[in-house]
């Protein structure tokens, strides 16, 4: 695996990696496994980009080139998600015209009836890439060709917390009631954040996810079981 690190600021490294690797499965797997391990010494951060890492650190214990030396020998101790790690989570969803506001808009731009697009989108398996944009917001890779979508012209807002959305090949949800431009075309009933959970985040770097379709009952049922 090929890095290049970079100064990023006085007290902060960016790592980028070699497209190879960038393309490659490990990618998500090795970022995730950089989150979850203990940081060097005086290193106090890491934070994932869709392509990168970057390492905040101390900058009284650490001049560029001792950080830089430090973090070349951690990244190279950190091991790989195996496939036997990787979760697999079902998240329920409900495509009725009321939560999704959007899905008119994709079928006929697709020229795709709705129940086409419901059973694309339902089909395939997503894989987290980045959690960002909003605390807990998953980034999910895996999208079908024929559903991929740009953003709004005029973002909204106001989204619900639960929408599911398409913006160009990716599939996210959100997680609070904030602005946005991505294509709502359902919503789930489940909490992807809450800060009462540890993590506070359901959805982690390198997840599998596949939909589930509920009813508008069922989707209200949760809703009334999540109070």
């Amino acid at each position: 695996m090929e890095v290049k690190i970079e100064a990023y600021g006085d007290s902060a490294l960016l790592v980028k990696f070699s497209s190879d690797f960038l393309h490659s499965q490990n990618r998500v797997r090795f970022f995730r496994r950089c989150i979850e391990r203990s940081l060097p010494t005086g290193f106090l951060e890491c934070v994932p980009g869709m392509t990168d890492l970057t390492f905040y650190y101390q900058p009284l214990q650490y001049s560029f080139f001792s950080a830089r030396k430090e973090l070349l020998r951690w990244l190279a101790e950190t091991p790989v998600i195996t496939e036997e790690d990787v979760r697999f989570i079902e998240i329920p969803i409900c495509y009725h015209s009321s939560l999704a506001p959007d899905l008119d808009f994709v079928a006929a731009s697709h020229h795709l009836s709705t129940d086409q697009v419901i059973a694309l989108h339902s089909s395939s398996v997503y894989e987290v890439q980045m959690i960002g944009f909003a605390p807990g917001f998953p980034y999910l890779s895996g999208l079908p060709g024929q559903l991929a979508t740009p953003r709004r012209a005029t973002p909204r807002l106001r989204i619900s917390p639960g929408s599911v959305g398409i913006a160009g090949t990716m599939t996210g949800i959100y997680t609070y009631e904030t602005p946005g431009g991505w294509q709502i075309i359902g919503r789930t009933p489940w909490v992807l954040f809450d800060t009462q959970r540890n993590p506070p985040s359901l959805l982690q770097l390198g997840d599998r996810v596949q939909w589930r379709p509920i009813s508008l009952d069922e989707f209200m049922s949760y809703m009334e079981m999540m109070k």
